[in-house]
């Protein structure tokens, strides 16, 4: 009877109630009194002439305050050297103040006006269970060796004042949301021996710049550097079995091992030649979940690679992209669109119900005492497909997306979280600003469309050739001109790898608006579309970073934008936008040329060429190419050809 009656005692000591157990242990269970401000936890305590060792902190033991309005009012924790204390239960501090003193200003944004003391956990703690120090106002957090487990959302949303935090090398295992929303922690180096950290672990952490990652891991959950939108320092030890980091234009990008998984992508890492863009390697098969959320305005435009297997949760969540192509064979899981997509382009049949969960505002919150926020919501796009996919995305026009996930779906305070696709639709509207603009898309254009009957056409440059022309305002020029084939369809993806993206000139009337589609003969189907001659203009699916001249194994090119009607070779590095392209000649074609003109070809006739070059003196036995190459006898086929200083169409 004397062990059941020990078994439910609790008494105060001191002013701290504990409770006592059979085992000869005793648990801190809470104080005596709110007037109570400074907590020091006793090695051992004395009950019934029974000296017990206090082994445990028990659930919600000194959980207080608020995470809208305040915190408890214990400004000081502290152990006994040496402690006992071997674990630290479930929410035992949350809300505890430390000493940190703020205020919400007229935006409801927590402003600090004094900060309180640190905390050192002893060397005798092992576990820190579930939400033991969330929403807690601690300066720092040390722990001494001896600490194996950090439990899930134990440290969450110690934003305001929490700045350090020192691990010690015993530690094992970091749970889910352990140190999520720690927004004033600058680094985090994990020592060797972690081998496991979960999802969300470090997320929400805006002055993170550093990131020291141990050999050990052999786990690394999803989003676990989710939204970190200026860390840009990441260490990973050479000899790590889980990660690689990116090198050159990959720079400050986390992969696994084998680079397959795209896990971070680094905002922060502010390359020139990443600059607002980034067109994922082909060897990528999975984006990690939160790779690219909180890049902010640093990424402008992404092409995902066509072998895309996967996007994961949360991939794309707070992130300011406005437009997406997502591959006919990539799989979407929640939060997979820009948080501020306004374009969609499917370019495969993935149903409503998949793009329902793409869309869908997810709650982050590591347990129920914690306040829902949503993410990834409020999305209002257009979906493009190709025609033959039409109805199976209708039935999710005009659809909200996310209500009844509302906490309370009358509270206006989260509407702005409800996703819609406005519109879906096969027709994708462009507009003409110049007579003569480029365009490039990662995905197959069909222009033969009737709307195009306005007269919009485009073309590819087949060659560059030197003679005179007559510019299409009536300029005349002597120069190097370009050969321009129209085409009413334009093929992307293709290549070995499907990463080459085909450019063209459009030329029409400006303010002119038409409609395109997206081709159905793409990399995905049965029979894909090449071109069937060589391009000179490189497509720039994304903002393209482009030098003055470029080198491959065979050839120095010269690189030219263009601007006012005429390619003119860039005098200095700079950015391309996205969709546009650019001339890239080998510079044995063009010598030192600085501008290139048009020559169209136009339903067998050609525009703006008036003499051609060489050796074309007028002879009734000399013919000619469009082009200025000179044939060894009368030509035999069909086309234009030039004899005696003119145009002549052979039938």
């Amino acid at each position: 009877m004397q062990s059941s009656v020990l078994a439910q005692t609790n008494d105060t000591i001191n002013n701290l109630v504990y409770r006592f157990s059979t085992n000869g242990e005793a648990t801190l269970t809470g104080r005596a009194s709110q007037s109570i401000t400074e907590i020091y936890i006793p090695a051992t305590v004395t009950y019934d002439n029974v000296v017990y060792p206090v082994t445990a902190i028990g659930a919600y033991a000194f959980a207080g305050g608020t995470i809208d309005h305040s915190y408890n009012n214990i400004t000081k924790v502290e152990f006994e050297t040496p402690s006992n204390v071997r674990t630290i239960g479930h929410a035992a501090f949350a809300g505890t103040g430390f000493g940190t003193e703020f205020y919400e200003n007229s935006n409801g944004a927590a402003v600090v006006t004094a900060v309180g003391t640190g905390l050192t956990i002893p060397s005798s703690v092992r576990r820190i269970e579930e939400a033991a120090f969330n929403w807690c106002g601690m300066s720092s957090v040390v722990f001494e060796e001896g600490l194996e487990y950090i439990g899930k959302g134990a440290f969450y949303d110690c934003r305001l004042a929490l700045t350090s935090v020192t691990f010690p090398s015993t530690l094992r295992t970091i749970r889910d949301y352990a140190f999520m929303w720690c927004g004033k922690l600058p680094a985090i180096s994990l020592p060797e021996g972690v081998e496991s950290i979960g999802s969300f672990a470090f997320a929400f952490n805006y002055s993170m710049k550093e990131m020291h990652m141990p050999s050990s891991l052999h786990y690394f959950g999803n989003s676990v550097l989710f939204n970190n939108y200026q860390l840009k320092d990441i260490t990973i030890q050479p000899d790590c079995k889980y990660f690689t980091m990116g090198e050159g234009n990959e720079e400050g990008i986390i992969f696994n091992k084998d680079k397959t998984r795209l896990i971070f992508f680094s905002a922060g890492q502010q390359l020139l030649g990443r600059r607002y863009q980034y067109k994922v390697p082909t060897h990528v098969k999975e984006i990690g979940g939160g790779a690219f959320s909180g890049v902010r305005e640093e990424l402008r435009s992404i092409v995902l690679p066509s072998t895309l297997e996967l996007i994961d949760s949360f991939a794309f969540i707070q992130n300011p992209l406005e437009r997406i192509t997502i591959p006919a064979h990539t799989k979407l899981m929640v939060g997979s669109i820009p948080s501020k997509c306004k374009e969609i382009y499917m370019m495969g049949d993935h149903g409503t119900s998949v793009i329902e969960n793409a869309l869908m505002p997810i709650v982050l919150n590591p347990n129920t005492e914690v306040r829902s926020y949503y993410y990834g919501g409020g999305i209002k796009a257009t979906l493009y497909c190709k025609e033959k996919y039409l109805s199976s995305y209708n039935g999710i026009e005009g659809k909200l997306i996310g209500e009844d996930r509302l906490i309370n779906k009358y509270n206006s305070k989260h509407r702005e979280s409800i996703s819609q696709i406005t519109t879906v639709s096969t027709q994708i509207p462009h507009t003409i600003g110049k007579t003569l603009t480029t365009m490039c898309r990662d995905f197959d254009v069909d222009l033969s469309d009737a709307t195009l009957a306005n007269g919009v056409k485009a073309y590819v440059a087949t060659a560059a050739e030197k003679g005179d022309v007559t510019e299409i305002d009536g300029t005349p020029f002597y120069g190097t001109y370009l050969v321009m084939k129209p085409i009413d369809y334009i093929p992307s993806r293709t290549g070995v790898e499907f990463d080459d993206y085909t450019g063209v000139v459009l030329r029409g009337t400006p303010g002119t608006t038409f409609y395109y589609k997206m081709g159905e003969n793409d990399c995905f189907s049965d029979a894909q579309t090449t071109l069937s001659e060589t391009n000179l203009l490189e497509g720039a699916p994304c903002y393209m970073h482009v030098y003055p001249t470029e080198n491959d194994a065979a050839n120095t090119y010269t690189c030219y934008g263009l601007n006012d009607g005429r390619f003119k070779v860039y005098s200095a590095e700079g950015t391309l936008a996205y969709n546009k392209a650019y001339l890239r000649i080998p510079a044995t074609m063009t010598s030192d040329a600085k501008e290139v003109v048009f020559g169209f070809m136009n339903d067998n006739v050609v525009t703006g060429i008036t003499t051609v070059n060489g050796n074309a003196n007028g002879n009734v036995n000399d013919w000619y190419t469009l082009d200025g190459r000179r044939l060894n006898a009368k030509p035999t086929q069909t086309g234009v050809y030039i004899n005696n200083k003119k145009k002549v169409i052979i039938k």
